[in-house]
């Protein structure tokens, strides 16, 4: 996010960051580092702790036993955000809030106060695919600048208020193929592997997540095993560089020919040069799509969450193994016609997107 306003003339622009993370410093834009529970202004806490929250505190005891919830923990995070925003934009003034959302929500209370305060817009990128659940429920705001025209339906099919799309395309394509052209650690291990990758599956953080079943995922780690030990082709997996190593995934993988890349290397390369990609759930799936490469998404147990009907009308899902293995010998690219649903050329993201907000 912080290169892809770095580039940019202007020079009013403010970074918001909730914790200090490493090297988090940068010479091209102004950072502010707001932490939970520090630096709340004392004015804004005096004029609003008043008797009527003890009266509260009173009723939350009585109804915490009475549902047996602990509402204390919902009140403290609503709480929170009232000071937290309230003396952070006693700080910072502004025109336009605008922040990256990874998987949906947004926070109601912070664009309530903005407004508020500044009467102002907020605005957020799409960086990842939104799944069918919680996570993409209470999504409002002004401007939406998504990847392509459909590749936020899920959102909108859940009830999202929004009052403008602005499709741009990929952020992290822009940056990881268009920014950064350095690839030749990624060229070393290609060539040490062949330079040959016949199926590269796109793997996916999402089984760090105890709240789902993801048995439909590790059913995929299945099939391409058996891909694998039945079949001449070179399987490869690929993983983010923040990847956790997962027992079962590892587990159900031995005794296989598959093989791991790097996960420190750039995705984005090896997907480029693989002839077919696969996936559970990997946003880099539909920002291959407009790049015409081969994509399926898997869907065993006909639960995933993460596939909206733009990839089930393009027949790009997969149910079955013997449906993998048909579309292995016979693959489908969707038609070109079809590519702006997913994204918008990456090359001209920071233009598309500065294009709008300079018009605000």
């Amino acid at each position: 996010m912080i290169s892809l306003f770095s580039d940019t003339k202007q020079k009013d622009k403010v970074f918001i960051l909730r914790k200090k993370f490493k090297n988090y410093e940068n010479k091209k834009v102004n950072i502010i580092v707001q932490e939970d529970f520090i630096g709340y202004s004392r004015e804004i806490i005096k004029k609003n702790i008043t008797l009527f929250d003890f009266i509260e505190i009173f009723y939350l005891i009585k109804y915490s036993f009475k549902s047996k919830l602990n509402l204390f923990n919902l009140y403290n995070k609503f709480l929170n955000d009232f000071l937290y925003f309230s003396s952070l934009y006693s700080k910072v003034k502004g025109r336009i809030i605008f922040q990256e959302r990874i998987l949906g929500r947004t926070n109601i209370l912070k664009n309530y106060l903005f407004k508020k305060k500044y009467k102002g817009r907020n605005c957020y990128l799409q960086t990842h695919l939104i799944p069918y659940d919680t996570q993409a429920l209470f999504f409002n705001c002004d401007i939406f600048f998504s990847m392509g025209f459909n590749s936020f339906s899920s959102i909108k099919d859940l009830g999202a208020k929004i009052n403008e799309v602005v499709p741009i395309g990929s952020n992290n394509l822009n940056y990881y193929l268009f920014d950064n052209s350095n690839f030749s650690k990624e060229e070393e291990t290609f060539r040490s592997v062949g330079a040959s990758i016949d199926i590269l599956f796109i793997g996916s953080n999402v089984t760090n997540n105890i709240r789902n079943n993801w048995e439909g995922y590790y059913e995929t780690i299945r099939w391409l095993k058996k891909l694998s030990n039945d079949n001449d082709l070179s399987i490869f997996i690929k993983h983010h560089n923040t990847w956790i190593k997962d027992k079962n995934e590892i587990s159900i993988s031995c005794n296989s020919n598959i093989i791991y890349l790097p996960q420190h290397l750039n995705t984005y390369y090896f997907a480029l040069k693989a002839d077919l990609l696969i996936t559970y759930c990997s946003t880099l799936g539909i920002e291959m799509i407009p790049l015409n490469k081969t994509v399926y998404f898997t869907n065993p147990h006909n639960n995933n969450n993460f596939l909206n009907k733009e990839l089930e009308d393009d027949k790009i899902v997969i149910s079955t193994f013997e449906e993998l293995k048909k579309k292995i010998c016979k693959r489908q690219s969707i038609p070109s016609s079809n590519f702006d649903n997913y994204g918008i050329n990456y090359k001209k993201t920071k233009f598309l997107l500065f294009e709008k907000l300079n018009q605000i």
